[in-house]
């Protein structure tokens, strides 16, 4: 930014507070636009509960929880081995709640709020690899797993799980007074229950001819996933049908933002204050954690400013919530 560029950057934007307030103090003095890459931002569950809840269906928002669940085994190594050589477990200790967009991140994305407090505990790791060995880790890290609940800016309650020794997924649900999503099913306050998996399931795309080689180079199953029909999919450039798509159907729709962004000079959705705001109830968590559990406040970064231009490509598009593209 300070050559002048535009960014678009993986998650997360930063790993302390300091370098959260830094990158927004660029964007100010600069004038150019960052936007954070956050996949869940695009999940179809994501994409559905906010709707909704946009329109008021879900009443209150009482709670919700989120969790990225990622065993080490499945897929880590090998980008760690390929980005750090010999000395890739020194770095592969990296501490789950510093990557916490995909928990705390998928929550925020539906209700706009912010994190308020929080209190967080960690597990030290007992894997034989060795990986979470406090005095191996360049962070000096032992936790593999970590836990947090939240207080929201709406009063509300939040959990958000970054676990990196674990058996399966997590599922996401959301609480309101009116309404609650949960396993794919909405469920409405008397007791009506429609299932959303056919809605919400996104068609795979075919893999590559080298795909056993990705594989093993730590590419997922993810990494080919299409689009559901929950997926304004008819917004993008009729150029990106059929070209690869993943993380649920979200790459496509992520780089449609941050080219929109520029050409029309306007801060996407997932602008730094945004990118702030997914990232600093991780940093404060594992500080909590490393207290054990002590409730610690979560740094308000603020909105961007009054007057800014904002896209918002969803509202602009206006559709039912139940509608989508099925090609």
């Amino acid at each position: 930014m300070q050559a002048g560029k535009h960014v678009y950057s993986a998650v997360p934007a930063g790993i302390t507070l300091d370098e959260l307030e830094g990158l927004i103090a660029t964007v100010r003095e600069t004038g150019q636009l960052y936007m954070m890459g956050e996949t869940s931002y695009y999940y179809a569950p994501v994409i559905f509960c906010r709707k909704q809840f946009r329109q008021g269906l879900f009443g209150r928002f009482v709670y919700a929880h989120a969790g990225y669940h990622h065993d080490m085994e499945h897929g880590f190594y090998p980008p760690y081995q390929g980005a750090n050589g010999p000395e890739w477990k020194k770095f592969a200790s990296f501490p789950p709640m510093l990557y916490p967009t995909h928990s705390v991140g998928l929550i925020l994305g539906i209700t706009g709020a912010r994190m308020t407090r929080v209190s967080c505990f960690g597990q030290v790791d007992q894997h034989e690899d060795g990986i979470f060995d406090r005095d191996l880790s360049f962070f000096h890290n032992d936790f593999s797993n970590e836990t947090a609940l939240f207080r929201s800016s709406d009063d509300g309650m939040c959990r958000a799980n970054e676990f990196r020794r674990v058996s399966a997924e997590d599922t996401l649900a959301v609480h309101g007074t009116l309404a609650a999503f949960s396993n794919n099913e909405w469920i409405r306050h008397d007791r009506t229950i429609t299932d959303m998996s056919e809605q919400l399931a996104c068609a795979p795309q075919t893999k590559p001819a080298d795909w056993e080689q990705q594989r093993k180079e730590g590419a997922q199953e993810d990494f080919f996933s299409g689009v559901s029909p929950m997926h304004d999919y008819h917004r993008l450039p009729r150029e990106f049908h059929g070209l690869p798509n993943g993380h649920g159907g979200s790459h496509q729709f992520l780089v449609d933002d941050f080219v929109k962004s520029c050409v029309q000079e306007k801060l996407s959705v997932l602008n730094v204050w945004t990118a702030a705001r997914f990232c600093a109830p991780g940093i404060v968590a594992h500080e909590s954690a490393l207290r054990d559990g002590e409730t610690l406040p979560v740094p308000d970064f603020g909105d961007p400013p009054k007057g800014a231009a904002i896209m918002d490509l969803e509202k602009e598009v206006g559709k039912s919530p139940w509608a989508g593209h099925t090609e």
